[in-house]
């Protein structure tokens, strides 16, 4: 087991969890089944699907609980990194977690094609916007935050910017190679 995965996660993220708990249980359904009422947790699933240049990128529509805990994790491990190597296996990470396979192929080698590059200025974003659409709250660090728009108004909050699960600052895993 690695370090990080021996550090406790963040307690706000997991707070933020047992808030959507909570609050599904107040919007409870109701079905039918075999003549009996039954609470319906079943939930309409919608496609995740993002744009970057010329390609689309479509992520699962919803994370297993196990994989929303990780990719936390790793966004944390991203914030943290001391290395660009560091920061770039937590990004594969990360991204392994929300991305299907064929979108992932072709999203890895652009995160180091210096012709076809996803820059520092798209990545914080198109992050935020991941953890958005699988219920969690990214906050923005005050040292990693761009200051650029995000996407057209989407009913989201996001104003683009790294996210954090941390209130300290790191150095930009954009630096080196």
């Amino acid at each position: 087991m690695t370090e990080a995965a021996r550090q406790p996660l963040d307690p706000d993220q997991v707070q933020a969890i047992a808030d959507q708990i909570f609050e599904g249980a107040a919007n409870r359904r109701f079905a039918d089944v075999e003549g009996e009422t039954i609470v319906d947790f079943s939930k309409k699933r919608k496609r995740v699907r993002f744009k970057v240049d010329d390609d689309v990128f479509e992520a699962f529509p919803s994370l297993p609980v196990e994989s929303a805990f990780k990719l936390m994790e790793y966004s944390e491990r991203w914030e943290q990194a001391t290395t660009a190597e560091h920061a770039t296996t937590a990004l594969k990470e990360l991204f392994s977690l929300c991305l299907r396979p064929p979108s992932l192929d072709r999203f890895l080698p652009r995160l180091a094609n210096p012709d076809d590059p996803i820059d520092p200025e798209q990545l914080p974003q198109i992050l935020v916007y991941l953890m958005e659409q699988y219920g969690l709250r990214p906050t923005l660090s005050s040292s990693g935050s761009s200051g650029t728009p995000g996407p057209p108004d989407d009913g989201t909050t996001s104003t683009g910017g790294r996210p954090s699960t941390t209130s300290t600052s790191s150095p930009s895993p954009s630096t080196g190679s």
